[in-house]
């Protein structure tokens, strides 16, 4: 996040998104956050902080993916449009970064492909306990270089929702273009 930045909306403080709390536990200091929306004098752009460390934010994440009808047929028909477009086979790897429950993977484990996910929060155990491996982790460089070592180059690479969660971007670029093969594609949505 820039250093040269103007606050100019403080919508006070909240508790982290999606976790509920009780009446009692509403006004618990601890579990409360600054919600502050700032314009960068560098670029121009205009974004939230402070930054809430990751960790309060997703290791107990509370959505998944597959409980949405509606979502769960959007990411079927995204799997498929990436298997037809990209000619993914069963020898390509692909990759969902934030992969949560593991619905969109195994969309593309009806077509054969080679799958991996990663995300850091225990939703991502339902994905492992369906068979869909997993790695519990933030994507970063460091688990991409991980994952370039035991599993190679990947020919898709998801990201469904995920950007405007990913405080370290640099580090999360750079993992996408060390393992993203040539005739790769990375796909993402907000």
């Amino acid at each position: 996040m820039s250093e040269n930045l103007t606050k100019f909306l403080d919508l006070g403080t909240h508790p982290p998104p999606l976790n509920f709390v009780t009446k009692e536990e509403f006004d618990i200091k601890d579990q409360r956050f600054p919600l502050q929306v700032f314009f960068c004098n560098s670029c121009g752009l205009v974004q939230s902080g402070p930054v809430v460390d990751p960790n309060l934010m997703f290791i107990d994440y509370v959505y998944s993916s597959g409980i949405s009808v509606s979502f769960k047929e959007h990411l079927k028909s995204l799997a498929k449009h990436i298997v037809n477009r990209f000619e993914i086979t069963s020898n390509d790897l692909v990759i969902d970064i934030a992969c949560n429950d593991g619905t969109l993977l195994s969309f593309f484990s009806d077509y054969g492909s080679k799958i991996l996910g990663v995300d850091p929060s225990s939703v991502a155990k339902e994905a492992k306990d369906n068979g869909i491996p997993i790695i519990n982790d933030f994507f970063n460089e460091t688990v991409a270089r991980d994952i370039l070592s035991s599993n190679g180059k990947a020919k898709a690479i998801t990201a469904t929702n995920v950007f405007a969660h990913v405080n370290e971007l640099e580090s999360f670029m750079n993992g996408i273009k060390l393992i993203l093969s040539d005739d790769g594609v990375f796909v993402t949505e907000s």
